[in-house]
C-alpha cells in the first residue's frame, strides 16, 4: 500500500474522475493540486503548461485571480481517499493502454487485484499475444502473502465480478519473492517472467457436439488448438469475432442463438451445456408464446420525431438501396414475409391519446403489410421518384 498521507497546509487537493467531477470516497480518480506549492507552468513548454495547469472550474472567474487555488495542477497520479482521509497512491494514468480498440487503465485493474485476499503486491502489464503477434494482451503478476500460489480460477472469478470483460487479464502469473524494480523504484517490466503456455487446450471434446463447436471456434480464433475449457475472449476472440461466430453457429445448428450467450458462456463446455440447451427450450416454446400486445414506450428518437412540427408525420419513411447479383424473386419475398410475420414490431402503430400525445401500441387486429417487388429496371429516374 502506497500511503501519500494528507496535503500540506499551503496546498489543497482534489480527486477528479475522467469527466473532471469530484470522485466519491474510495473511488479511483486523478490527483489535482492547488495552492502556494503550484508553480506558474513549465519553462518554455507552453503546450505542456496548458495541458497540466488548468484554471479551477470550481470557483468563480472573479475569485480565480485572487485566490491561491485559482490554478489546478494535473499530477497524472491515480489515487483514492480512504475512510481515514489519507490518500492512497495507485499508479499513473499515463499507463492507459488500448487493447482491441478499448482504452484500459492498468491502475484500475491493479487496484481491484490488490484487494484479493492473500495478494501482497501486484502489477498488470501489456505483452504481445503469442497466438496473434499483431495483438496485445493483459498479463497480471502478483506476490502472495505466504509465497504460495493462489487458485488462478478463483482470482479470475473475483476479477470478472468487479471488472468489465475487456479488463480481465489474459494470463495471471505468480512472482515468488517480489516484483522486480529498477533503481528509481519503478517496475522493471523486462525482468517479469513470461506467462507459461496454457495447457488447457489438451482438454479434448468429449462428444460430437463439442467437436462441432471446436471446429467452428477454431475457424475464427488465431489458434486451432483450442480446448473445451479455453475462454473464447482470452484465446483471441473479440466482440466482432463473437458476432461472426454466433452467425456461423446459427447456420450450423439451425437455432436462434444470441451473442450475449457467448459472453455468458465463453468456453465450449459451458456453451454446449447452457446456450445450446437453452436454444432447444426456446425453440420448443417459441411457437406457443403469445404475440406482444398493449402499449410500447416510444424510443428517444421516436419522441424527437413526433415532437417536430411537421405538416404530416405519416409520409416520413427511410429506405436503402443495395446492389446485388441475380436474385430469386419468389424466395426473396418469401423470406421477407417470414421476417415480417415473426417480429411483433411490424404490428406497431401510432395514435394520439386524449391529451394529444403520441403513443405506440401493438395492433392486435392489424396484419403485417404485404411484401411486394417492383421492377424499375426500365423506368427513368423521374418515374422512380414518383
Amino acid at each position: 500500500m502506497n500511503d501519500l498521507g494528507s496535503p500540506l497546509g499551503n496546498s489543497s487537493v482534489l480527486i477528479l474522475d475522467r469527466d473532471r467531477r469530484p470522485a466519491p470516497e474510495g473511488a479511483i480518480g486523478e490527483l489535482w493540486i492547488s495552492g502556494l506549492c503550484v508553480s506558474r507552468g513549465y519553462l518554455n513548454r507552453s503546450d505542456l503548461t496548458t495541458e497540466r495547469f488548468v484554471p479551477n472550474a470550481f470557483i468563480s472567474d472573479s475569485d480565480r485571480n485572487a485566490r491561491e487555488d485559482g490554478i489546478l495542477y494535473r499530477t497524472g497520479d491515480l489515487v483514492r481517499r480512504r475512510a481515514d482521509g489519507a490518500l492512497e497512491y495507485l499508479g499513473r494514468n499515463d499507463s492507459q493502454v488500448k487493447i482491441k480498440g478499448v482504452r484500459i487503465e492498468l491502475g484500475e485493474i491493479e487496484a481491484v487485484l490488490s484487494t484479493y485476499p492473500g495478494i501482497r503486491q501486484c502489477a498488470v502489464v501489456v505483452r504481445e499475444d503469442p497466438r496473434r503477434r499483431t495483438e496485445k494482451r493483459l498479463v497480471a503478476y502478483y506476490v502472495s502473502d505466504n509465497g504460495q500460489a493462489l487458485a488462478e480460477y478463483e482470482i479470475r472469478r473475483f476479477l470478472e465480478t468487479r471488472l468489465v470483460r475487456t479488463m480481465a487479464p489474459a494470463a495471471i502469473v505468480q512472482v515468488d519473492s517480489g516484483l522486480p524494480l529498477i533503481t528509481n523504484g519503478k517496475l522493471d517490466v523486462r525482468a517479469l517472467p513470461e506467462p507459461k503456455a496454457d495447457d488447457s487446450a489438451a482438454t479434448r471434446p468429449r462428444n460430437v457436439l463439442e467437436a462441432r463447436l471446436r471446429r467452428l471456434w477454431s475457424s475464427l480464433l488465431p489458434s486451432s488448438a483450442i480446448g473445451i475449457d479455453d475462454d473464447f475472449f482470452r484465446s483471441g476472440g473479440d466482440s466482432i469475432l463473437a458476432l461472426q461466430l454466433t452467425a456461423r453457429m446459427q447456420r450450423a445448428f439451425g437455432r436462434r442463438l444470441t451473442v450475449r450467450a457467448l459472453f455468458d458462456f465463453p468456453t465450449i463446455r459451458s456453451y454446449a451445456r447452457n446456450a445450446l440447451e437453452a436454444a432447444d427450450v426456446a425453440a420448443e416454446t417459441m411457437d406457443s408464446s403469445p404475440p406482444a400486445a398493449g402499449a410500447c414506450p416510444l424510443l428517444p428518437i421516436q419522441r424527437w420525431f413526433f415532437d417536430k412540427r411537421l405538416p404530416q408525420h405519416a409520409p416520413f419513411s427511410q429506405h436503402i438501396a443495395i446492389r446485388t447479383g441475380p436474385l430469386d424473386r419468389e424466395r426473396l419475398l418469401e423470406s421477407v414475409r417470414a421476417v415480417v410475420d415473426f417480429h411483433d414490431a411490424f404490428r406497431l402503430r401510432f395514435r394520439r391519446n386524449d391529451d394529444g400525445m403520441v403513443e405506440q401500441y401493438y395492433c392486435e387486429a392489424c396484419a403485417p403489410g404485404p411484401a411486394e417487388a417492383l421492377d424499375v429496371a426500365n423506368l427513368s429516374l423521374a418515374a422512380c421518384r414518383t
